[in-house]
């Protein structure tokens, strides 16, 4: 069983992420196509997430592979969608 909960914030911190994809989709940086996912489960059961606030992730919020039986509720995720818009008009994406 996997519980995650608490009324608390996760913020990935995603922005130099953000920059690094947007140079490497102008192909002035290799696609190393890494970027972390902010919350990863893989072959897990029974699992609980409620009550937080997911912010700015790199990649995912959260990622799920071979997973079963999930309650999740209250769960706000957020973007600096300004920051990223920002960027697609510095980079002319």
């Amino acid at each position: 069983m996997i519980k995650i909960n608490g009324g608390g914030k996760i913020d990935g911190r995603g922005y130099h992420w953000w920059i690094l994809c947007f140079l490497a989709s102008k192909k002035w940086l290799p696609d190393q196509n890494a970027r972390p996912h902010l919350i990863r489960m893989e072959h897990c059961n029974n699992i609980t997430m409620h009550d937080l606030v997911l912010k700015n992730s790199p990649q995912f919020h959260v990622k799920m592979d071979h997973c079963n039986d999930g309650l999740f509720y209250n769960i706000d995720i957020k973007v600096n969608i300004t920051a990223q818009f920002n960027l697609a008009k510095k980079f002319s994406i």
